[in-house]
Parts: C-alpha cells; structure tokens; sequence
C-alpha cells in the first residue's frame, strides 16, 4: 500500500499542474495523462514521422509549354555545306536546308527543240519561237527533286525573237523549224534586185522598181529615181547597134519613156537630149511608169 502512493506521488510531482482550485492534475510532459484524475482521457504516445517532405512547385500557367528542340544530328550536318541528301545541306546553323539546284536531280524533257516560224505582219516580218521554259531551280522540297514536267516546264510561250522590214540589202535566213533567224546587212557589192549591188549604206543601186526590167546584150541599169510629180523612174543604157528606140524599150517592159538622150558612153548622157522615138546607135533612155 505504501509502494502504490509512492509511486502516484513520484508520477504527479514529475508533471503536476496547480489550478486555481487547487487541484492536481497528473499530465505527463511526454506521456500525456498517466496517473488520474486527469482532463479528458489519456493521451496516445506521439508517432516520430520524419521531417515533412518539401511541397512540389505548383506549374506556372502563364509560360506556356516548353517546346520540344529541333533535332540536330552532329553526325550528318557538322559543317556548313555539308550535303545529306538530295535537295539538303547544312546551313551555318547546322541545320538542313533546301538549295534551288541539285546536280542528282534526274533530267527532266521539257518537249524537245525550240520551234521557229516566220510570220507577215503589214509591211514587217517578225520571227516567233515557241518553247517550255523550264523553272530556274530543280528542288522542289527538302530532300525532293522535280520530277513532274507539268509543274517544273511551265506551259508552251511564243517570244518574239526579231522584227525587221525586208529589204534586197538584208540576209534573211533561218527562222524555220529548229532552225534560229539570222538577220544582218548583205555585204557591199553583193547583188540585188537581179541587176544591181548593195552599196555601203546597206541600199541597193537597182530600186525594186526597176528590178523588173529585161535587159539585151550589153545594156545595162543606170540610176533610180523619182520624178517631180512623185512617180519612179528608170533610167537604162542601150547596146550600141540595137535597132529599138527607147519607147519600144520602155513599152516593152510596161512602161512608158518620159525622156532620151543620145549616150556620150556608158550611162554619159550628151547634153542635150532626143526624141524617146529617135534611132540612135545607143541610147539612155529614162522611162515611168505607164
């Protein structure tokens, strides 16, 4: 009996509590209520349950998903230029990139030969060509050539090539087929309008007016003009002993003679000047149109 009420004295004087009443109360520092009479029932012993983990980081709303990084491969594209692959190098980024061209790209027929024509048009000649003009470059994606003719040669376009008025002076030539125009100024002394030559100035000595004329033995063109009333004129050289006045050689190539002269030689008129009828040995004779 005596060992009970030592304990229960030991036990409350370790944790006694003095109220105002004046009452004790056996409450145990560690242990909670452990001797009554006590507040309220026993205390259950404290759990140790390690130190409280730190809270995760809430997410922040207002940056958005981070982005996955471009893949780079440092195997393939480690220096700038670097081909790998068709249509792909490496920029100076290190990162592959499309070039216009690419020398692996198969050929591709844009529809044959370049087609020439030559076409009238009024008083000019104009020579066309129609052809496929292919695009400049032949990738047409990263990794990918042209390979459609419908999309890389584009549709058939006719270009003029040259215009030009014809002239006896001027060569024409070509301007047919696959054949390509070649146009410039004939070379002086080369014959035109069947009896006369170009001159330096790229004109012919013969107009096409009297081109036409039929010529006998030794007679010969002289000069082209023009009369005062606006009208051509030829003027032409007679073989010596023909038996023809200078109308019947006018008249003969349907024309008329507007003046004679009795020659002083070749294409040299005499100053004064004869009837178109008269019969000389030789004559210059100048006809017009009828």
């Amino acid at each position: 009996m005596c060992c009970v009420a030592s304990i229960c004295a030991v036990g409350c004087a370790a944790g006694e509590d003095l109220s105002d009443s004046g009452v004790v109360s056996g409450v145990d520092a560690l242990f909670g209520c452990t001797v009554p009479p006590c507040d309220g029932p026993p205390l259950p012993p404290p759990v140790d349950r390690g130190p409280t983990p730190d809270p995760e980081p809430q997410p922040r709303l207002d940056m958005g998903p981070t982005p996955d990084p471009e893949p780079v491969n440092p195997d393939t594209c480690d220096a700038p230029g670097t081909r790998i692959d068709v249509c792909a190098l490496c920029n100076v980024q290190g990162v592959p990139e499309m070039p216009e061209s690419d020398v692996e790209c198969p050929s591709i027929d844009c529809g044959g030969e370049e087609v020439y024509e030559r076409v009238v048009e009024g008083e000019e000649e104009v020579c066309y060509v129609t052809r496929r003009t292919p695009l400049t470059g032949n990738c047409r994606a990263l990794g990918e050539c042209h390979d459609d003719p419908l999309t890389f040669c584009g549709e058939p376009m006719r270009e003029e090539v040259v215009r030009y008025t014809p002239d006896p002076c001027l060569v024409v030539m070509g301007c047919q087929g696959a054949e390509p125009p070649l146009v410039e100024p004939a070379a002086p002394g080369a014959p035109c309008n069947g009896v006369g030559l170009c001159n330096v100035e790229g004109e012919c000595t013969v107009s096409a007016d009297c081109a036409g004329f039929i010529l006998q033995g030794r007679s010969e063109f002289c000069e082209g003009g023009t009369e005062v009333d606006g009208s051509p004129y030829c003027e032409f050289y007679l073989e010596p002993g023909g038996d023809i006045d200078c109308n019947t050689f006018c008249l003969a190539n349907n024309w008329r003679c507007a003046r004679s002269w009795n020659d002083d030689g070749v294409c040299v008129r005499q100053n004064e000047e004869s009837g178109c009828g008269q019969d000389y040995e030789s004559h210059v004779c100048r006809c017009v149109p009828l």
